[in-house]
């Protein structure tokens, strides 16, 4: 199976979003993800819909926050959201509810080599270096 065709089937996935965060039984919206990719779209932006559409799918499932799931800050995952998603669907993130992340001493050290390699001055490859580095530790390691 080609690497285009793998991103191709990743894309075909349908996901329930939380519309109400405050405790009351929540009333959901779904997101239709079996349209096709625009090839258009950059590499490291279709990479980032992945990583969100995974994140969507814990803070569906109550399992993480936008931060703890991805290990950026409030003010990253607010600079990746504003390039990858639709505003009305940024609201289920839910980023005004959300502390910021804290990275145990693993997570540092890996971030730390990576960031070592990454591109210099680049924010993508410092936010792709943080997001691999919590997700690589976790128990579900990198989804």
């Amino acid at each position: 199976m080609s690497s285009v065709t793998q991103i191709r089937n990743l894309s075909n996935r349908r996901v329930t979003l939380p519309t109400d965060r405050s405790g009351s039984p929540q009333s959901s919206q779904s997101l239709d993800l079996k349209q096709p990719i625009d090839l258009d779209v950059g590499f490291d932006q279709y990479v980032f819909s992945c990583v969100l559409l995974h994140v969507l799918e814990e803070i569906a499932a109550d399992v993480a926050t936008a931060t703890e799931a991805t290990g950026l800050s409030r003010a990253e995952l607010q600079d990746i959201l504003e390039h990858c998603v639709p505003a009305t669907v940024m609201q289920a993130f839910g980023l005004e509810n959300v502390r910021e992340a804290e990275p145990g001493v693993e997570e540092e050290l890996l971030r730390d080599l990576l960031l070592a390699h990454a591109r210099q001055g680049d924010p993508t490859s410092a936010y792709f270096a943080k997001i691999i580095a919590r997700r690589a530790l976790r128990h579900d390691h990198l989804w």
